[in-house]
């Protein structure tokens, strides 16, 4: 194997542990106390952390050479973009349901000093479909694109780490909400919209029989 690939499966995994260390319970209480307890301030230098350091990855990395392993043309092009559009809409209507301002830290900028609302479970609109319909999203992103060595190797540590993501998000729910959260997981995939799916194809057997 390519000494650079191995280069690169590491630097994600870096970026991947980096990012999930940031994330974690006690770091977070920790940059708080030391943001005097400003919760938005965290979620601003999280996210700008995160920022800062992914782009130079995926630039370096869309810079290695490396022969093509998969190809979309012809006829699956339209799959392709059926994919991304797909995609697409994944991630305009979690920006719907989910509390933006609150994420990305900017709420708290127009109002400092205000207390925090209490958690609510959101399973409305996408959230009724899969429960991380921006997980989703990235995993479709990042496999309906043309791939060589490099993005493949960058595919499937992003892959993993989107799954564990989910799984160790998933924990963190149950903890907060409880049976009110096991009771959505029961209702709605975690990923994969396969109820969702099933409907479709059995309405448009039912029409066609």
């Amino acid at each position: 194997m390519r000494f650079d690939l191995l280069i690169l499966a590491g630097v994600w995994t870096l970026w991947c542990l980096g990012h999930s260390l940031l994330a974690a319970d006690p770091v977070k209480q920790r940059l708080c106390r030391r943001l005097q307890g400003a919760s938005f301030c965290y979620r601003l230098f999280y996210n700008g952390v995160a920022m800062v350091t992914l782009i130079p990855v995926l630039v370096w990395s869309s810079t290695l050479p490396g022969v093509a392993l998969l190809a979309w043309g012809g006829p699956w092009r339209l799959l392709q973009w059926s994919l991304w559009f797909f995609a697409g809409w994944l991630v305009w209507s979690g920006f719907r349901v989910y509390p933006l301002k609150e994420f990305l830290g900017i709420d708290g900028l127009r109002r400092p000093g205000a207390s925090q609302p209490t958690p609510l479970l959101v399973t409305g609109g996408v959230l009724g479909l899969v429960r991380h319909p921006w997980y989703l999203a990235v995993l479709l992103l990042l496999w309906s694109r043309d791939l060589n060595a490099p993005a493949l190797v960058s595919s499937l540590v992003l892959s993993g780490y989107l799954l564990v993501g989910a799984l160790l998000e998933e924990r963190r729910l149950k903890r907060q909400f409880g049976r009110l959260y096991v009771d959505y997981q029961s209702r709605v995939p975690m990923l994969v919209p396969w109820r969702w799916l099933l409907s479709r194809v059995t309405a448009i057997f039912r029409r066609w029989h």
